[in-house]
This record gives C-alpha cells, sequence and structure tokens, in this order.
C-alpha cells in the first residue's frame, strides 16, 4: 500500500490528461478526467511528489 505526503486538492472534468500544479498558497491541485480511476490519480502523484514538494519550498522562499 502506497502512502502519500502529499495532500491534494482534485477537480475532475471533462478532460483527457491528469494535471498538478502548485498554486500560490502552495496547495497542490490535481485535474483529471472523471472517468479516470483513483488508483491512477495516486500514482500519478507519488510520481510527481518530489517535484511537487521542491515547487512549494521554491514558491514558499519567494514569498518571504
Amino acid at each position: 500500500m502506497n502512502f502519500m505526503k502529499t495532500d491534494y486538492e482534485l477537480k475532475r472534468s471533462k478532460r483527457k490528461t491528469l494535471s498538478l500544479t502548485v498554486t500560490k498558497d502552495l496547495k497542490v491541485s490535481v485535474k483529471a478526467p472523471v472517468g479516470c480511476p483513483q488508483k491512477t490519480i495516486d500514482d500519478f502523484v507519488l510520481s510527481h511528489e518530489k517535484r511537487s514538494e521542491e515547487r512549494r519550498v521554491g514558491k514558499e522562499c519567494r514569498s518571504r
């Protein structure tokens, strides 16, 4: 079982791809297609976890 360190907001819509962004308030937002399985979304977030954490730290440093 995978344990994710990254909490994220999930938005499902009529789209074909997954998207991960770090917002100005340092939260992770994921956009996914309506029929995309949750496991696929979790795997996507896990595969980008290091990069999203680096972005959050970078944005946090710039906002000071």
